[in-house]
């Protein structure tokens, strides 16, 4: 599941010519919790596009995500300035 969102931050980074283009992806457990968090950068015309857009990625994760951890996990989305930010923690009890 997490490959879905380490490919949308390859596919949506940004690809500015005059500062620097990233992806940052932090994967760690905590005793029994699963963290995971995806950030890159992203122009800004690209960020209302993808607000609006359908993401059949995501959609079909969050009900993956229901079907396997029921209850059991917290996925959010930010956008800020030219940064697109996913995290995703699952309890893994």
């Amino acid at each position: 599941m997490l490959v879905v969102l380490i490919e949308n931050a390859f596919k949506f980074v940004s690809n500015f010519s005059d500062k620097e283009n990233k992806i940052i992806i932090k994967i760690f457990t905590k005793d029994s919790i699963l963290h995971s968090s995806f950030i890159n950068t992203k122009e800004l015309q690209q960020a209302t596009i993808t607000t609006n857009s359908n993401g059949i990625g995501i959609v079909n994760l969050k009900r993956r995500l229901e079907l396997l951890y029921n209850q059991k996990y917290e996925l959010t989305t930010n956008i800020e300035n030219n940064l697109y930010e996913t995290n995703l923690m699952i309890d893994l009890s």
